[in-house]
């Protein structure tokens, strides 16, 4: 996460999920927790940008849909023997990255997803 001049902590404050603009200085960013998380979830997920286990989690995904291309987060999650928000929030991150796309959706307990292939 870039440093920001203008607000009062030196760090980007999420505003809203993804992407957003810093209410101080205007520059785009990720935000890996939503406005109304507490603080300890923003430092969290500040601390979690870049970091080795989200890009392990990623990697794990894009192996997963190498595999088995087109398939929802709740499928890689039960494939990787992880659980659905780990798994659902690293998809957002490959997304915005531009390494996958959504493309259809099925049921997955229930719940329509979207499926998601390698770009």
């Amino acid at each position: 996460m870039r440093a920001c001049t203008r607000t009062l902590t030196g760090v980007h404050v999420p505003h809203v999920q993804y992407p957003t603009l810093c209410r101080a200085c205007g520059e785009s960013y990720i935000s890996l927790a939503r406005s109304s998380d507490p603080e300890t979830s923003k430092a969290a997920g500040s601390q979690m940008q870049g970091s080795l286990r989200q890009s392990s989690l990623k990697a794990q995904i894009m192996r997963a849909l190498g595999e088995r291309d087109g398939q929802t987060s709740g499928e890689i999650a039960d494939a990787l023997g992880l659980s659905h928000d780990k798994v659902w929030r690293r998809v957002s991150d490959l997304k915005n990255d531009g390494k996958i796309a959504p493309d259809g959706s099925r049921v997955w307990h229930g719940r329509a997803q979207q499926v998601w292939w390698i770009v």
